[in-house]
């Protein structure tokens, strides 16, 4: 008998040990994921992109967002192939001497809001930077600042341009005045 109730004791301590490591009745242990959409964008100048970032895995579905920003300089007789500056950390409607006083464009973002919507509207033609920086934003989960998502901006002028006809002929003989 006391055999029996020392093996009943055992059997109930390791079930409860079991229950108190994997949870009552849960999965796993939950993971924080942080995850923008989109994750690319090619934004023309003055015209507005949305981001946003989904935290799903924990209670807390809001998130931060950062910018940061590298360019490449543009190329010199002295320095035919620069490297790329950068990363730097940037604040909406900065305007930066190493791009030639152009802008980085502006942003707003809803840090409390579950939707944690980051909507971004790139410079005009007459801020706009060059040489062209590459942006970087990046959402940080409230519940877990280890995980992140991020969404890289190209900037394009929009300008485009095309000359026809693609080839001529001349007569032979004729001069130019």
């Amino acid at each position: 008998m006391k055999l029996r109730t020392m093996k009943m004791a055992a059997m109930l301590m390791l079930a409860g040990a079991m229950l108190w490591q994997n949870g009552c009745g849960g999965s796993g242990a939950n993971t924080v994921i942080d995850t923008v959409s989109p994750t690319t964008a090619i934004v023309i100048a003055g015209t507005v992109q949305t981001f946003s970032s989904t935290v799903t895995g924990s209670t807390t579905t809001t998130s931060q967002w950062t910018c940061t920003y590298v360019y490449t300089p543009l190329p010199t007789t002295s320095q035919p192939s620069p490297s790329q500056q950068g990363p730097f950390n940037c604040t909406s409607g900065q305007t930066v001497s190493a791009l030639g006083g152009g802008s980085l464009g502006t942003w707003t973002t809803t840090p409390t809001s579950p939707s944690n919507v980051l909507t971004y509207t790139a410079p005009t033609l007459a801020k706009f930077p060059n040489p062209i920086p590459t942006i970087t934003f990046t959402a940080t989960a409230d519940a877990n600042h280890k995980k992140t998502g991020t969404a890289v901006v190209t900037l394009d002028t929009g300008i485009r341009v095309s000359v026809t006809p693609s080839t001529a002929t001349m007569p032979v003989g004729l001069k130019p005045a």
